[in-house]
């Protein structure tokens, strides 16, 4: 019956239904209480993140990251406060933590780059971008360089980390145009529902 909720939950949220979803959550923490499976705290992992989804997807994003504050930076966690950060316009969390996430793809020159990790560095520059970090943002580009000129999207990348002129102002526009691509948290609600 929890999984069953938390399914439900995730379905609601795919549907842009966060009330319901929040609703079917409180039914589900309602079975969590009194439940005594090994399992327990994976449930109320999954339950925290879909009730900071919802109220993400609610307008709350400030109540939605400071939810998974207290939660381990599990990949999940880190594309859920992404995610969050990005539709906040908060991008310092959203680099921090995007950081934190490509550093785990273990990314070389060795290997072609998959769709989902150059449009994880191209996210990355945008967030530096668009937070002011201008250092980090020139340091981040000469590091993924080379790996972003195998891309389709390296002169994006090179539009994006490229030093700040005057005609680069007139450009935000144009990086906050490419701020609604952003649903890294989407494969989450995906396993949930199956």
């Amino acid at each position: 019956a929890i999984k069953s909720g938390l399914r439900i939950a995730a379905i609601q949220l795919i549907d842009r239904k966060p009330k319901a979803a929040m609703d079917t959550l409180q039914k589900v923490d309602g079975m969590l209480r009194p439940y005594k499976g090994d399992d327990k705290s994976i449930l109320n992992q999954k339950t925290i993140l879909l009730k900071a989804r919802s109220l993400a997807d609610s307008g709350q994003s400030q109540q939605a990251l400071f939810m998974t504050e207290g939660l381990d930076d599990t990949d999940d966690v880190l594309r859920l406060r992404v995610d969050t950060a990005w539709d906040a316009g908060d991008w310092v969390a959203v680099s921090d933590n995007l950081d934190k996430l490509i550093a785990r793809e273990g990314i070389t020159l060795a290997q072609p780059p998959t769709t989902a990790q150059a449009q994880m560095i191209m996210n990355q520059a945008i967030a530096l971008n668009l937070s002011n970090q201008r250092q980090s943002l020139q340091r981040f580009a000469s590091n993924y360089d080379l790996f972003m000129k195998q891309t389709p999207v390296y002169n994006t990348f090179q539009l994006v980390t490229r030093p700040l002129t005057i005609a680069a102002l007139a450009d935000r526009q144009s990086l906050l145009d490419m701020t609604s691509e952003v649903d890294l948290f989407s494969k989450f609600l995906d396993d949930i529902k199956r």
